[in-house]
Order: structure tokens, then C-alpha cells, then sequence
């Protein structure tokens, strides 16, 4: 017998498809589609208050939310609503905009803008809720403390050990290190931006509004000054799916491909564990996927390189404890029920949309498509981003939210609603509230309860203490005050 050649595969893998693809139903008319969507979004936020849940310190479990189930049921139930609109979901026109230069400096100008307006004037500054948090974990580092061993911290350790060099760099204090690595990351993550949207391998009409709806949604996380929260957590995770993706279809040595890719798993998890898994999990199923039809030139042997060499990461990773908190949170502590707003929608149906895209990729058989590895990565990030349902935390599934706008974005049925919504509710709210935070702490003269804000803060035991706080705050406060007592800002030191 002959071995089979790559069409012979490919045919092979056409009729599998096809086979199992053909006995679903189809979805025809836009009435049907709509009322699926209606349906799944309605189950997901509805269903999980009927299922059980584990005793928790988290609001989920006071209300009685599963975010599990919530989770299990919105994955399913996307992949189900794209294998029945696989019919419908293919029509897309081919037309693309390029991403140039310009648009990266002017928003490496505005991130840089407004870093500046959020910190200065220096006098008047004060330090946003997620910086304490990050700010205390550095004072533990500088006093000897090991990471994840001596105290809890639930980031990468990019974050506690670049601070510490920029502060050594500069000769400064740990805060102005501190600050200098934010700053930076939002330079960075802007750039990471900027090249993920530009390199992304999908028709893209409107390529720079979605770079710069993406982009501005991303400035509410400016007010609480947390590492954890810039464009290079919250969009690493495409970027370096997008990198690897770039090289595979420019047909690089699959040597190069394989070790790029340990790199940037080992960068993902630098910044926070939850983006490395995801990022080893959804380029590990697409390199067995091209293995398997030979649409690539990598082989098995690049594959087991990738695979060793992440094991190894994701081995130390464990082994010093970068999990621990990952795994505490993956019980349902400080859990939120997801609400049905319309900004939550918005974000939920862009996961649709990039299930819709991936399920697409796969029954066309077009295997190499970037669609695979941003759909795959994305939706194993969604336990996390489901996990904490608010706004900020439901966007931590980069790659399918950037897929999913992209989808949107080349279908002129879903982009005529969806587009106008996501500027209204998402992107002009992005730029508004910030600056109007901020210019409230500027004009405001300092009230009484501005007064004990500061005595707290002049007492701050987690920052300016000699050593770290001793105090073991385990609740969660389900009606926070408008300003955070010193017995408050000493919650969860890590001291076990």
C-alpha cells in the first residue's frame, strides 16, 4: 500500500468532519439564530443558581451562583450554537484595513497621557486599591520572603522582581519602581496591542476602530493601578498566540517555531499563571491538530520539544508554588455571580463569535487558520475570567475576545449592532469614567472622609510598616466603604 499523501489526508479528514458535523441540525433564518443566542445567554445567566454551590467565602455563594456550572454550561453551549450556525456563520466578506504605525504612537501617546494624569501631581497622589495589594508583596520580597512560599501572591513573578530592579536601577524606593514597571507595562501591553490586531491573519475591515475600541476599553484599569491589570496581562495572552501563528504561516523552521513557543509560554507565565496554562494548552491541541493533517512543517519531534520544555516551566512554576492561589481561587473563593448587563452581553456574545470561528476553522479543515489556537487558548482562560464576573475580570480571555471582535467585525450583519453598542457602553465609558474619577480627586478639596482616608494611609500597616503586616483578614467585604480603613488595607497579607 502506498502511504497516504496530504490531499488523501485531507479528504480523509473532510469526510470525518462531515460525517459528524452533518447529523446536527442547521440554523437557517436570522429569527432562529437570535433566539438560540437569546436562549444560551438567558441559561447561562439564569441556570447557575440552581445547581449547588461549594461553601466559599465569595458573593457567588451568598447568592447562590456556579460559576463552574456557568461556565461549563456557556462553553458547551457556544460550541453547540456554532456547529448549528456553521451554515450561516461562514458568510463573511474578504475586504481588510491595515494597521499602520501611526496608530501605534498616537496610542503609546495616550497611555502615556494618561499614566501621567493618574499619578501626578505626585503631592496629590494616592495609591489605587490593586497597587497596595502589589505594593505590600514587594516590601515582603525586600525583607527576605520567598514568593508563594512565605506569603500568598496570586500575579507572576514579573511583577515582585522587576519593581525590585528598577528600584536598584534607579537607586529609588520600591514605590518609584513600582511605578515605573506599571507605566511600562501599559507602554508594553499597548504595543502588544497594536501588533496582535496587526498581525492577526483575519479579514479585517475596520482593523483600526476594533485596535482602538479594544484599546480603550482597557483604560479603566487605570484608576486602580494594578500591575495585574494593564494591557500586558489582559492581551499577553493573544499576542504571543498571534506571534507563534505568524511564524507557522510564513512557513519558519519548525525549530524556531517550537522553542519561540516555549518562550512565550514561559513569558505567560512571568505574568500571571492563569495565561500561561492557557497559552500552553491552545498551542499544544492546535501543534497536535497540524501533526495529525499535515498542514504545517512542524513535526512530532518539534511538538515533543514544546512539550518538554513547557512541562519543564510549568513544572518549576509548581514546584515554587505559582499555583497555589490559582488553585485556592479555582474552589469559588471571592467568586461574583455573572449579571445580566449589557456590557456582559456585549463580551459574552464576542465569545459566541470567536466559538463560531473556531468550530468554523475546523469544519472547513482550514487547520493552520489562527482561528484555532485564539478560540482554544481563549476558552481555556475562561474559567477564570468567569470565575470573577465583573467587568474587568470577564475580559481576561484575550485571544477568543479579540477573535470574536474580529468575526464581528467581518460580518456586516453582526458588526452593524454590535460595533455602534461596544463604543457606546464599552469603549466611551472606557475614557469617560477614568478621567472623571480623576478629576474629581484633583478639584476636590479634602473632606472628612477624604481626612481618614489619608490617616489611614499614613498608618498603612501593609506598606509602611517595618515588617509586613501581621493581621490575617480572611472575609470578604460585601459592603465596602467609600474609603479603606488601616484594619482593611491589611486584608490578605500571606502571612500563614
Amino acid at each position: 500500500m502506498r502511504p497516504l499523501s496530504r490531499e488523501d489526508t485531507r479528504e480523509s479528514n473532510s469526510r470525518s468532519l462531515e460525517f459528524v458535523t452533518g447529523r446536527f441540525p442547521t440554523l437557517d433564518t436570522r429569527t432562529s439564530i437570535v433566539a438560540a443566542l437569546f436562549l444560551l445567554l438567558a441559561a447561562v445567566f439564569s441556570l447557575p443558581y440552581l445547581v449547588p454551590v461549594t461553601p466559599s467565602v465569595s458573593l457567588s455563594y451568598l447568592v447562590g451562583y456556579n460559576n463552574r456550572a456557568a461556565f461549563l454550561l456557556f462553553s458547551l453551549g457556544s460550541v453547540v450554537f456554532a456547529v448549528l450556525c456553521r451554515k450561516r456563520f461562514a458568510e463573511s466578506i474578504s475586504a481588510d484595513q491595515p494597521l499602520g504605525l501611526p496608530s501605534l504612537l498616537l496610542a503609546l501617546f495616550v497611555a502615556i497621557a494618561c499614566c501621567a494624569y493618574r499619578l501626578l501631581p505626585a503631592a496629590r497622589h494616592q495609591i489605587g486599591g490593586e497597587a497596595a495589594y502589589t505594593l505590600n508583596r514587594i516590601q515582603m520580597l525586600l525583607q527576605g520572603l520567598r514568593p508563594y512560599r512565605d506569603f500568598e501572591f496570586a500575579y507572576g513573578p514579573a511583577h515582585l522582581y522587576i519593581p525590585v530592579l528598577f528600584m536598584r536601577l534607579t537607586r529609588g524606593s520600591f514605590m518609584h519602581g513600582y511605578y515605573a514597571w506599571w507605566t511600562l507595562q501599559w507602554l508594553l501591553g499597548t504595543a502588544m496591542l497594536w501588533s496582535a490586531v496587526r498581525l492577526l491573519q483575519l479579514p479585517f475591515p475596520h482593523r483600526r476602530i476594533v485596535f482602538w475600541i479594544v484599546f480603550t476599553i482597557q483604560l479603566p484599569g487605570l484608576m486602580a493601578e494594578g500591575t495585574a491589570y494593564t494591557p500586558t496581562r489582559t492581551i499577553g495572552s493573544a499576542f504571543f498566540i498571534v506571534i507563534v501563528a505568524s511564524l507557522i504561516n510564513r512557513r519558519k523552521k519548525s525549530l524556531l517555531i517550537a522553542s519561540t513557543a516555549v518562550l512565550c509560554v514561559a513569558a505567560s507565565l512571568a505574568i500571571s499563571p492563569e495565561q500561561g496554562i492557557a497559552v500552553f494548552a491552545g498551542l499544544f491541541v492546535w501543534f497536535l491538530l497540524l501533526i495529525a493533517v499535515r498542514e504545517s512543517t512542524l513535526t512530532i519531534r518539534d511538538t515533543a520539544i514544546f512539550l518538554f520544555g513547557s512541562s519543564i516551566i510549568l513544572l518549576g512554576c509548581w514546584r515554587l508554588g505559582e499555583f497555589s492561589t490559582l488553585l485556592v481561587f479555582s474552589k469559588g473563593v471571592y467568586s461574583f455571580p455573572l449579571l445580566p448587563s449589557p456590557t456582559n452581553v456585549l463580551i459574552l456574545s464576542s465569545y459566541v463569535a470567536a466559538a463560531c470561528a473556531g468550530i468554523h476553522a475546523l469544519t472547513a479543515r482550514r487547520f493552520d487558520s489562527v482561528s484555532l489556537p485564539m478560540f482554544l487558548a481563549g476558552f481555556a482562560l475562561l474559567p477564570a475570567a468567569m470565575g470573577r464576573c465583573d467587568y474587568g475580570h470577564l475580559l481576561l480571555a484575550a485571544p477568543a475576545w479579540l477573535l470574536g471582535v474580529a468575526a464581528i467585525d467581518a460580518r456586516p450583519t453582526l458588526r452593524i449592532w454590535w460595533s455602534p453598542l461596544a463604543i457606546v457602553l464599552m469603549a466611551a465609558p472606557g475614557i469617560a469614567i477614568p478621567l472623571y474619577q480623576r478629576h474629581q480627586l484633583l478639584l476636590s478639596r479634602e473632606s472628612p472622609a477624604s481626612a481618614k482616608r489619608t490617616t489611614g494611609y499614613s498608618s498603612h500597616p501593609a506598606i509602611f510598616a517595618h515588617h509586613p503586616c501581621p493581621v490575617i483578614y480572611r472575609t470578604v467585604n460585601i459592603s465596602p466603604e467609600i474609603f479603606e480603613t488601616a484594619a482593611q488595607d491589611c486584608l490578605d497579607t500571606g502571612r500563614y
